[in-house]
């Protein structure tokens, strides 16, 4: 992996992010930290780590 940063920008409802952030920062992780991991996540499961499918009352 190369030490190359790029900025990366995401649109989120500002209470998700404002939850999110407050769980991450209890972890004692930043948002790019777990941006990070996600990322590396994908790359190890070759797809998105976790499951996607509709909910059940669609």
């Amino acid at each position: 992996m190369n030490d190359t940063l790029v900025l990366i920008e995401a649109a989120v409802d500002s209470e998700l992010r404002e939850r999110a952030e407050n769980i991450l920062s209890q972890l004692g992780e930043t948002p790019s930290m777990a941006i990070t991991q996600f990322y590396t996540q994908i790359i190890l499961q070759r797809g998105i780590p976790f499951e996607l499918k509709l909910p059940s009352n669609i």
